[in-house]
């Protein structure tokens, strides 16, 4: 038996089976969690295995499988042909040709026949040095070996020519996924180098170099342990082996070279959400079974997604439509819209699967769906003025969490004007409409009181016409000349004293208001004279000032005001106090700052809303503000004699 396991081995031309059949390239973590990488299946033979459907990977990711997809490609393969020399490379057969000139008219055959420029990277390899490198076109390939003339009386290291060979196939490939080749022509490897020999097969297996080897020798030889040893560094490295003495067939080069031109594409999305060094292999399903790869290590530094806010307000303003009633459900807006994203610290942009906006930390609004670059906020829970603190929590595809920095937000509630006017201008309509009816109604009293009108009772009209009808009941109109009446032009009199005693009219004298405003504030010029043109009646409770019309109540126009700048308002004693919003130019009661707390506001008082000046004067003053002196003592502490 084991006779016969030598002779099947040592069969020419021999093709070895890969130890690995599925190697997988560098992985491109660049669109993580997206990984792609480039795979070899070789079958047992050692040839490229073609046709394979693209679910028949499994990727296993520190041990866990996930579905993968492959497709098949032809990125192409840096291929070198190293000729070792020597003096069996000049032995000739019976038509005198050399081996060497048999071997170069095969190459040369098989150079001619690669058209497609920039598929493959050709180097050519011989004892004197290196003929061509990394060149793509093929032709330039065939000019260099056409011209190459040997010396097989040189002599040379077998193992240097392959070491340089792989060295050449081992450099950087022209294309991602290309294939790593070597055609190593050579008479062979002395006992005492076997080592050696051991350490370039690894080598080149670590970088996944396929040695196809050509032995060139004669036949008796072909048995030998030189021989064994050949094909065994091509069958751990998944390249072919064939022994040549002139009359063997030499094989199909085209199809030798044709395996490391091909590829798959693996891709798959990782399931890695922690930092670390990961580990995957992938198994293929073909129809001579399931083929494991290598395994290959990679580190993935990976961190939690932050949200941000875009362009976040930092105030919200609710208020009251001026016909709406002043309840909550009329507030309006009733939605905020946020502008939200997401960055990723570890630079790999990932899909997002989830969002939640927490408000004061309890959950407010959830997206499980996308979009989610906006998130809008219900408004109607907010019916008080106060301070919110909004955060964002995402959740990446990879299942990790990350959260952003809380965000105060002030929410500001207007409440509707009170008083007389208030009323007056939300029920217009319906004054004008009582309005008209109450006059008509006095002016139709007034002409039946004056005698202008009189009303008569149902039926009196029609018995009236029917006596006036009858011949016999018709009355005898006596033309009698008026007496001017003494009253007339005196309606009003007329009309007292048709009515009855108690409830005669009295006509009450005309009367003052009784809304009158509590205070105004004077424009001041900037020489300091009082501009009576521009007074402004104080004639509610609060009065803000900035100069934006939609927040505040008075609006003014001046570069250095904000659009919310201060506030005027009267507690529940008729005090006045003027507080500042924080503005940056400032408020000033007779040119002191004040805070946003606020001070007490007396009449005779000048204030200063950044640029703008105005003097305070109260309807009712009770007390003005009284001067105060400091006295400023001399310098040294020296006082002044009295």
């Amino acid at each position: 038996m084991a006779l016969f396991l030598l002779v099947l081995l040592l069969t020419t031309p021999a093709f070895a089976q890969a130890e690995m059949p599925v190697r997988l390239g560098a992985l491109n973590i660049s669109e993580f969690p997206k990984v792609s990488t480039y795979i070899d299946v070789r079958g047992p033979q050692g040839f490229f295995v073609s046709g394979l459907p693209g679910g028949a990977a499994t990727v296993f990711e520190d041990e866990q499988p996930l579905s993968a997809v492959i497709t098949e490609v032809r990125p192409g393969a840096q291929i070198v042909v190293a000729y070792a020399g020597g003096e069996n490379f000049g032995i000739r057969n019976l038509e005198a040709q050399p081996r060497f000139q048999l071997l170069a008219e095969w190459l040369l055959a098989w150079s001619t026949t690669q058209l497609e420029t920039g598929v493959d990277s050709l180097s050519l390899l011989v004892p004197e040095g290196v003929v061509v490198s990394h060149e793509a076109d093929p032709q330039v390939w065939t000019e260099g070996l056409q011209s190459y003339v040997p010396d097989f009386r040189l002599a040379t290291s077998q193992l240097e020519i392959l070491s340089a060979a792989i060295d050449n196939a081992s450099d950087p490939l022209p294309q991602e996924g290309a294939g790593r080749a070597v055609l190593f022509l050579t008479q062979g490897i002395p006992d005492e180098q076997q080592d050696a020999l051991q350490s370039q097969i690894d080598r080149a297996a670590q970088s996944g170099v396929r040695l196809h080897i050509g032995y060139i020798s004669s036949p008796n030889l072909f048995q030998s342990n030189d021989a064994i040893r050949l094909q065994a560094a091509a069958f751990e490295t998944g390249g072919q082996y064939f022994a040549f003495s002139s009359e063997e067939p030499l094989p199909d080069l085209n199809l030798m070279m044709e395996s490391s031109r091909r590829a798959y594409m693996l891709e798959y999305r990782s399931q890695i959400n922690t930092p670390g060094t990961h580990s995957i292999t992938v198994m293929v399903n073909t129809d001579s079974g399931e083929l494991l790869s290598n395994t290959i290590s990679f580190d993935a530094n990976l961190s939690a997604p932050v949200p941000v806010f875009i362009a976040p307000p930092a105030q919200i303003i609710r208020s009251y439509p001026p016909e709406a009633k002043a309840e909550p459900e009329n507030l309006t807006p009733t939605v905020l819209s946020l502008d939200i994203g997401a960055e990723f610290p570890d630079s790999i942009p990932r899909q997002i699967s989830q969002v939640t906006l927490l408000i004061n930390e309890t959950p407010a609004v959830q997206l499980t769906e996308p979009p989610f670059d906006k998130i809008d906020l219900d408004l109607a829970p907010f019916v008080e003025s106060g301070m919110i603190e909004a955060r964002l929590e995402v959740v990446d595809e990879l299942g990790m969490t990350g959260s952003s920095m809380a965000l105060p937000i002030e929410i500001v509630i207007l409440q509707p004007e009170g008083g007389f006017f208030s009323s007056l201008s939300r029920n217009v309509y319906l004054i004008v409409a009582s309005v008209v009816g109450l006059s008509g109604a006095v002016l139709f009293l007034v002409l039946v009181l004056a005698g202008r009108l009189r009303p008569r009772r149902l039926g009196e009209r029609r018995q009236t016409r029917k006596a006036a009808s009858d011949p016999v009941t018709s009355p005898v109109r006596e033309r009698k000349k008026a007496a001017p009446d003494p009253e007339q032009g005196r309606v009003l009199d007329r009309l007292t004293h048709r009515l009855p005693t108690a409830a005669r009219i009295q006509w009450p004298g005309r009367t003052r208001p009784s809304s009158d405003p509590y205070g105004y504030l004077v424009r001041v010029a900037e020489d300091g004279e009082p501009d009576t043109k521009t007074m402004i009646p104080i004639t509610v409770r609060e009065l803000t000032f900035g100069s934006d019309a939609r927040q505040a109540v008075l609006a003014l126009e001046d570069p250095a005001i904000e659009p919310l700048h201060a506030r005027l308002w009267i507690d529940q004693d008729g005090n006045f106090f003027l507080a500042d919003g924080d503005s940056v130019s400032g408020t000033y009661i007779n040119y002191t700052a004040i805070n946003t707390v606020g001070s007490p506001l007396q009449h005779g008082d000048l204030i200063h809303i950044g640029h703008i000046g105005y003097r305070f004067t109260s309807t009712n003053p009770n007390k003005t503000r009284q001067i105060t002196i400091t006295p400023v003592a001399p310098p040294n502490d020296e006082k002044e004699p009295l």
